[in-house]
Parts: structure tokens; C-alpha cells; sequence
């Protein structure tokens, strides 16, 4: 409830929209009617089903979705990736097993194997374009070449990220990896080719895909992406498949 200081509006009390407005002592009193949308055509579940699976799915890999997007007209960076994803949304409509209390980087993985997905997952909305290339190395070591629309510098931090579902005891589980890197003067200098860099095992040492799993799980199912963001700067990226284990 607010109260205006005007009497624009008449005295007695008017509705615009669902905000019925009052007239009391001098002032005009504005209240929200409370409505209940209990619309139950196919349709109707349908969409609000897709725009539920949206909604948990960017709370799922929330820490992800807050380097992707930023706070803008549309809200918060949660609503920034409701707003850019409606592929995603339109696939979870039409799920007929979705189950909202399932893990849903299980759905993400299904979206980005399945044939018949044509659309993209969005995971960063910005003004630079990226190219990745996962693969695995003749070590069997994860690698990804990136492809930048401009030269990489100093201040640029590269976020690599695996979202993942996994089964232990009986369960499934999800979990995401995050690994990060800003680069130096230093790191750019070194670069061949100023825009393009490679995470392999010597420029991000830390990264072992194994090492976050509990002991005993088992049936693992993986997606990835990569970010590049800086103060003034971010990547387009988008989910993409885990590589098989057979190199560039």
C-alpha cells in the first residue's frame, strides 16, 4: 500500500490496471489487488512450467550466473538469464517427465545433448564474442582454446565452468566446477597470438575435473563453459558439450 500526495486522481475511489485508488482524509491511498491465476489450460502449464525450469535452473548455477549477467532494466542477473534463454524455456515447457524437484543441471545437460535442441543455453551476455574449443589432450587432460573478438589484456579474468550431475548411494547430485584465472601484464605478453588463449594444465594448474567428486560416485554427466569478463568487458558464452577424450 503507498500513499500519493495528490489528489489528482478524484475523489471516491477509481481502479487503473490492478491498483484500486482511495480517497481518505486529503490524501489519495493506492492499493494492489490481490489476484490468484489458477488458469489451468495445457498451455498455460506448459509455460509456466518452462519459465519454472528457467527460474531454478539459474538458481542451480547461480554463482555462475551472477559473472555472466549483470543487474539491468530487466533485474536482477537471475531475471537477466530468464530473459535471454527462452530456447531453454521453450524445451522445459515441452518436457513431459519434468520434475521440479530433480536436479536441473540434469536438463541443462539434456538440452545441450539432445539432437533435436536447436537453440543455445546462454550463460553470458556481452559485448565481446567468444569462441570455444574444448577437447582433451593426448593426456587425457582437459584443454579449451578460446577465440576472443579482441585482444586479451591485463585485468581480463577467464572463468572455465563444468556443471555436472552425478550419482552416489542411490542419488543423483549436482554440482558445479568453477575455475578462474586474471590475467597479468605478464600472462599477455606471453601470448602468441594476443587474442587467443589456451586453459591446459599449465596455465590454470589447479584444474582436475575428478578431484571435486566424493568418493564412490559414479555416471557422470557434464556440460561446460567458459567466460571472459573484466570491469568494462564481457563474453557472449554459451553452454557447451563435454569433448570426448580423443584430442584435437
Amino acid at each position: 500500500m503507498a500513499q500519493i500526495e495528490s489528489t489528482a486522481i478524484g475523489e471516491g475511489r477509481k481502479s487503473l490496471g490492478n491498483i484500486t485508488y482511495r480517497y481518505v482524509n486529503g490524501k489519495t491511498i493506492a492499493s494492489k489487488r490481490v489476484t490468484t491465476n489458477n488458469s489451468r489450460t495445457p498451455l498455460q502449464v506448459k509455460q509456466r512450467q518452462g519459465f519454472t525450469g528457467t527460474v531454478k535452473l539459474a538458481k542451480a548455477i547461480n554463482p555462475l550466473v551472477y559473472i555472466g549477467f549483470e543487474k539491468g532494466k530487466a533485474g536482477s542477473p537471475n531475471n537477466q538469464f530468464v530473459k535471454h534463454n527462452g530456447d531453454y524455456m521453450n524445451y522445459i515447457k515441452v518436457k513431459s517427465d519434468y520434475d521440479v524437484n530433480r536436479p536441473q543441471i540434469a536438463y541443462l545437460y539434456e538440452a545441450i545433448n539432445d539432437s533435436n535442441f536447436t537453440g543455445k543455453v546462454v550463460i553470458a551476455n556481452g559485448n565481446l564474442n567468444l569462441t570455444n574449443v574444448f577437447a582433451f589432450n593426448s593426456e587425457d587432460k582437459l584443454t579449451c582454446k578460446m577465440y576472443l573478438s579482441r585482444d586479451f589484456l591485463a585485468g581480463d579474468t577467464i572463468t572455465l565452468a563444468v556443471c555436472s550431475t552425478y550419482m552416489l548411494v542411490g542419488s543423483m547430485f549436482e554440482a558445479i566446477q568453477m575455475y578462474s584465472k586474471t590475467l597479468t601484464q605478464q600472462d599477455v605478453d606471453q601470448l602468441p597470438v594476443k587474442n587467443q588463449f589456451e586453459i591446459n594444465g599449465t596455465t590454470f594448474p589447479d584444474l582436475d575435473l575428478d578431484d571435486h567428486y566424493p568418493e564412490g560416485y559414479s555416471d557422470v554427466k557434464e556440460v561446460i563453459t567458459a567466460i571472459v569478463s573484466s570491469e568494462k568487458d564481457r563474453s557472449a558464452s554459451i553452454f557447451q558439450k563435454m569433448p570426448k577424450e580423443d584430442g584435437f
